[in-house]
Order: C-alpha cells, then structure tokens, then sequence
C-alpha cells in the first residue's frame, strides 16, 4: 500500500504536503469482550487489527495464515519493497513466496488506525491470489467496470501508477477497503471476508481526512497569503504616489520661499500636509497588512511541519 503528492512553497513555509495517501482513518475498538483469540506466532497487535477492520472469521483465517507482522520503521524497510515512485510510502505488504503479511507500526495516534486498514487491504492481496482462474474470471470484469465509475482521482492516480501485471491486484484491495458504495455482486463477494466492511471503508475515510483536511488548510492560508500580497502591493503603490506628491509639494513650497513667494507656497501648505497624512494612514494600513501576513506565514509553516512530521511517521528507516 502507497500514499503522495506534494505542495508548492509560500514564502517561507516548510513543504512536504498533502500526501495522496491510500490507508485511511479512526477505527473504533471492539466491544467489551470481544478481544481476538490468540493465535501462536501472531501477536497480539497484529490480530487486534483483524477485529479494528472488522474482518469475519473467514477473512481472519486468510489473514492468519499469512502470519501478519507488525514491525517498526527499520525492521519493515527490509521486509518490505521500496515504494512505486519516490513520493509515495509503503504501509504494509503481502509476500506470496513467504506466504507472510508485514504491516508498518504508525506511532502517530492520529494516524495509527490505518494500520487496521493495511491489514484488511494486504489480507485481500492474499485472497486474491488464491482466488481460482475461474472465480478470476467472473469478478475481473466487474471489478474493472466498478474501477471505471468511481470518481475519486486520488484513487485513479495511485491504482494507475502500479504496473499493469499488479493493477488488478491493487484495485482488488482498494475497493474492498475503500469505496463505500459497490455493485451487489461484488458486495456479496467481499462480505465472505468483512463481518461489516462499512468499518474498514470508515476507517480508510477517516485516515485519509487527516491528511485532507491539513491540505484544505494549508490552500485556505495560501490564498488568504495571495490576497494578502496584492493587498500589500496595492497599498505600496499608493503609497509611493502619497509620498511622491507629499515630496513634489514639499519641493515647490520650498522653491516658492526661496524666491519669497510666501504667500503662493502658503497656498501648497494644506495639500502637503494632507498628502503627508495620507501617506502616514497608509503605512499605518501597509504595516498591518504585513503583520497579517507575516501571522499568517508562520500558521502556514507550523501546518506544514505537522504535514511533514506525519508523513516522516509512515516512511520506513533504512536498515543500519
């Protein structure tokens, strides 16, 4: 499982932002009594995600066999392939050859429910590769036509990024976990494996508004910068023709009293000092404006370090 993108700088604010991620959301812990069986070589982490995605027992059969992992950051970097592009991060991965699941370990509380959502995702990978040629048959052109009518263009933009041998895979998983709404055939089929798949379809929602809604903020502050800088500019401008005016007035006052044309330069006194003051309302109006902004930057800044400090949590460390 992957997530990117990233965001152009304003000024200077810190970068690294809004990344297209593929997991997503807050998962509600299960009810009193219902904490998942042990299983040898499983821990205990690693099966509390098959109950937090609400997978049925046949679902978390498939999931167990793998004997799913959950690692942290330098141990899931050898476990796991590097990304498909550079902006994009693996989460969790599903391994044929070994018949094992690796599931990164999200430290961040805002973040760690998708952990629940790779688990159900990479639990799906395993399904689909053991689905027969003629079950493959029926669901690949459903899955396919379901694919084209969604309309998320995150969605379209990271399934589509994968090589055409794993595409199928990929939206295998992705709508299994992530688009609410699916043909009543293909729910049918999905519902051998979820006990309640509308909680993993949350969850990958809720994730995924994380990263949504720090980007719907980060744009917000980068137009009100915009507006703020033209403003800025507009006021410099008629700023530099109050002082300008002021100057030339002040100039001809002078010159007219040089030549003891006191009464004449007396004539210029009013609109020099009214130009005077314009001018000074204007710094007045310019300054606040730059304050404004300046306030407005470091928001700016302090959001993007959020954004960045968050996406550093799902990237694993290199192996020492």
């Amino acid at each position: 499982m992957s997530t990117p993108t990233a965001r152009r700088r304003v000024r200077r604010a810190v970068t690294c932002l809004g990344a297209a991620l593929v997991l997503v959301a807050s998962v509600t812990a299960p009810a009193a009594g219902a904490a998942p069986a042990s299983t040898p070589g499983v821990s205990e982490e690693a099966l509390s995600l098959a109950s937090f995605s609400a997978m049925s027992p046949k679902g978390r059969a498939v999931y167990v066999a793998n004997e799913p992992a959950v690692e942290d950051r330098s141990t899931f970097a050898g476990d796991c392939p590097n990304p498909e592009t550079p902006d994009s991060y693996v989460l969790g991965c599903y391994v044929p050859g070994a018949g094992r699941i690796f599931l990164l370990r999200i430290e961040r509380p805002e973040l760690a429910s998708g952990m629940a959502v790779t688990a159900a995702h990479e639990m799906l990978h395993a399904v689909h590769h053991q689905l027969s040629a003629l079950q493959l048959a029926k669901l690949e052109p459903l899955l396919e036509w379901t694919y084209g009518a969604t309309t998320d263009p995150q969605l379209h933009a990271e399934v589509d990024a994968y090589p055409s041998r794993a595409r199928l895979d990929e939206i295998y998983a992705r709508l299994g976990t992530e688009v609410a709404q699916l043909p009543p055939k293909l729910e049918h089929h999905y519902s051998a494996y979820f006990s309640d798949r509308s909680v993993v379809v949350a969850a990958a929602a809720s994730y995924r508004h994380v990263f949504d809604d720090l980007d719907a903020q980060l744009a917000a502050l980068d137009a009100q910068l915009g507006a703020l800088e033209q403003s800025g500019n507009d006021l410099r401008a008629q700023l530099d023709a109050a002082n300008a005016q002021a100057a030339s007035l002040g100039a001809q006052i002078d010159s007219l009293r040089g030549q003891g044309r006191i009464a004449e330069s007396n004539q210029l006194v009013d609109p020099a000092n009214a130009a005077v003051s314009q001018a000074n309302a204007l710094v007045d109006a310019y300054n606040s404006v730059v304050a404004q902004h300046n306030d407005l930057v470091d928001h700016y800044n302090a959001l993007a370090v959020t954004n960045r400090e968050l996406l550093a949590s799902l990237k694993p460390l290199p192996p020492n």
